[in-house]
């Protein structure tokens, strides 16, 4: 018996070699590269938004996940209602004869120069274009409506006490009283052309665009008109 022990001996090891070879084989198989999945990622969303000023983060893949590989390029898409800028996903698909589909995990932050202030605020202040200073943000978690330009609003009224560095938002801003309740106004009537000029007074405070009463001051008549600056108020018959 002794003589074939080497043989036995043999036939094990050759029969171990081939397990671990087999085992070997099925983990180096023909898998799709994580990194190309994450590139296909990159290349789709920077142009999808190429042009915007973005930092883009893609997220890491399970280890464990064995994709096999794509005979055809990878198509890389947004979800249904995804979310361009913030936390999301782009989906990452293989249209071969084994097809599969899976959702990438990614960080889109977009940035914008927006309106800061250099100076604090107290409530009831005018908004001046001293007071602001732009600077590059990352605008995806900001809730408020922040502004790029402020040529439209300042003037504007603070409706709360606002600190230095704060990115400057409409809901902070009211527009000013431009006409004032009781206050001495130049009534605009148009009527088919013809344009005639009065005095008036005013009944209620108004904001430029508003439409406030007004009292005629010739023959006492309250008409609306709408407030088109600073003391005039338009009338239309």
């Amino acid at each position: 018996m002794l003589p074939r022990k080497p043989a036995t001996i043999a036939v094990c090891c050759g029969l171990i070699l081939f397990l671990i070879s087999g085992i070997a084989s099925s983990r180096s198989g023909p898998f799709q590269s994580h990194q190309s999945i994450r590139q296909v990622v990159a290349t789709f969303v920077q142009e999808e938004l190429a042009g915007e000023d973005i930092e883009l983060e893609v997220g890491a893949l399970d280890d464990r996940l064995r994709l096999s590989r794509c005979d055809i390029d990878l198509e890389a898409f947004w979800p249904p209602s995804a979310r361009r800028l913030g936390r999301g996903s782009v989906g990452v698909r293989c249209n071969d004869s084994k097809p599969w589909r899976m959702f990438v995990r990614v960080n889109i932050k977009g940035y914008e120069s927006i309106a800061v202030l250099k100076t604090s605020k107290v409530r009831g202040e005018a908004l001046l274009a001293s007071d602001i200073t732009y600077e590059r943000r990352d605008v995806t978690t900001l809730r408020d409506k922040f502004l790029t330009r402020t040529d439209a609003v300042t003037g504007y009224i603070f409706r709360r006490s606002v600190k230095a560095g704060q990115v400057v938002a409409l809901r902070m801003l009211k527009a000013p009283h431009v006409v004032k309740r009781g206050e001495q106004v130049q009534i605009v009537a148009d009527s088919n052309g013809i344009q005639v000029t009065m005095k008036g007074e005013a009944m209620a405070n108004g904001t430029r665009g508003s439409v406030i009463r007004v009292r005629n001051s010739s023959s006492n008549r309250i008409v609306e008109g709408e407030v088109v600056d600073k003391g005039v108020v338009r009338v239309r018959f």
